[in-house]
């Protein structure tokens, strides 16, 4: 009965170990401006040629933001930018499966 249990329990850590599922990784920050400003976390693909938005916030009062967002977990660090709703720059940013 013992070697049973150890079989089985042998064998649910080895799937939950192959799991493909997204590590959480967090991106926060804090900016200093004038008005209303909407802040975007986009991925710049692997071939640079797209942009796909990740998630978009409101700055806070006081100018304080936060992403939280899954990444895969054996990716390889990957190219984004945070975007603004006014003429400023994208700022670059190389995100790491679980980065705070």
């Amino acid at each position: 009965m013992k070697r049973i249990f150890l079989y089985v329990a042998a064998v649910v850590m080895l799937l939950s170990s192959c799991s493909t599922s997204g590590v959480k990784t967090s991106v926060e920050g804090r900016f200093v401006c004038d008005g209303d400003l909407v802040v975007s976390l986009e991925r710049i693909s692997d071939n640079y040629d797209d942009i796909v938005k990740v998630a978009e916030s409101r700055l806070q009062a006081d100018g304080g933001f936060e992403f939280k967002f899954d990444v895969e977990r054996d990716a390889s660090p990957r190219l984004y930018r945070l975007s603004f709703s006014n003429d400023v720059r994208p700022i670059p940013l190389v995100i790491a499966p679980g980065d705070n």
